[in-house]
């Protein structure tokens, strides 16, 4: 009979999130303020090799908010997203600026509302096209 215990996941991670841990460094506690205000409204670990477009989805999943409408800043410089937190130098407990777009809504029942709004002008424009 073969042994096949040594094979397969057993940490019950994707196979993406194995990879992940075993390339991308250690973990790096960031803080989230909006802008204008010095008190976090939100604390997660990540990895030192996840992108700020993985960043910044998590915070616009938190946030109950449309990704586009979210900027992320370190000090005064904006962080594009393809990089990732080793590129611009991020430390373990640094504190993350998030702007926010004007307009943007935040929060499950205004974002739902505002993105079916948009589907109905968007029809709309198509049937005056």
């Amino acid at each position: 009979m073969v042994d096949f215990s040594a094979v397969g996941n057993k940490s019950g991670k994707t196979t993406e999130e194995e990879i992940q841990d075993q390339i991308a460094g250690d973990t790096c506690m960031l803080h989230f303020a909006f802008e204008g205000k010095a008190e976090p409204f939100h604390s997660e670990n990540f990895r030192e090799g996840v992108t700020f477009e993985w960043v910044k989805n998590k915070i616009a999943d938190k946030l109950e908010a449309r990704y586009e409408d979210l900027s992320l800043y370190l000090g005064e410089k904006r962080i594009p997203e393809p990089f990732c937190l080793i590129d611009m130098g991020v430390q373990t407990n640094t504190l993350l600026i998030v702007k926010l777009a004007e307009g943007a809504v935040l929060g499950n029942e205004a974002l739902r509302a505002q993105v079916l709004q948009d589907i109905a002008d968007e029809e709309a424009a198509e049937k005056n096209d």
